[in-house]
């Protein structure tokens, strides 16, 4: 007898939790419960105000040591010397933040800043003469010798 109303109490309990998850979908639920944005939860304030939060660019450019030569067409190709990253750091804003009820959305106008750290560049390197190429303009002479051929 025991036997009998234990299974038939688990076979219920079974059936009961079986039913409750196919209705459910807890996956679903934990997923909207945690990927949804609500001003009341830690990481909207975390988004929204990212000041404590570190994140570096780091720009490399390549000066061009020929180029004089190159233009006077002593030499075929241009010579780049790499310069030494140069490292900002971007802070990115969140502002005019407005809920949409009505759609479940969200809009937001974004704003992103680089500040230049003098700590982990090279004394003196913003006041460096740097020669790029315009790789805009060599392409476009590329492409217009190349149809000339």
């Amino acid at each position: 007898l025991f036997i009998i109303c234990f299974t038939t109490s688990l076979s219920i309990v079974c059936f009961t939790l079986g039913l409750f998850f196919h209705i459910y979908k807890p996956t679903q639920l934990i997923l909207d419960d945690r990927l949804t944005m609500r001003q009341i939860m830690p990481y909207y304030r975390w988004w929204k105000d990212t000041a404590d939060v570190l994140v570096t660019c780091r720009v490399f450019i390549f000066n061009v040591t020929n180029s004089d030569r190159w233009l006077a067409g002593l030499d075929e190709q241009l010579k780049l010397d790499e310069v030494v990253p140069i490292v900002y750091r971007e802070m990115l804003e969140h502002d005019n933040v407005t809920f949409h009820e009505h759609n479940s959305t969200m809009s937001y106008l974004t704003r992103r800043r680089l500040e230049f750290l003098p700590d982990r560049n090279v004394p003196g390197i913003l006041n460096k003469t740097i020669v790029v190429p315009n790789i805009s303009l060599l392409a476009s002479l590329l492409q217009f010798f190349a149809d000339e051929l």
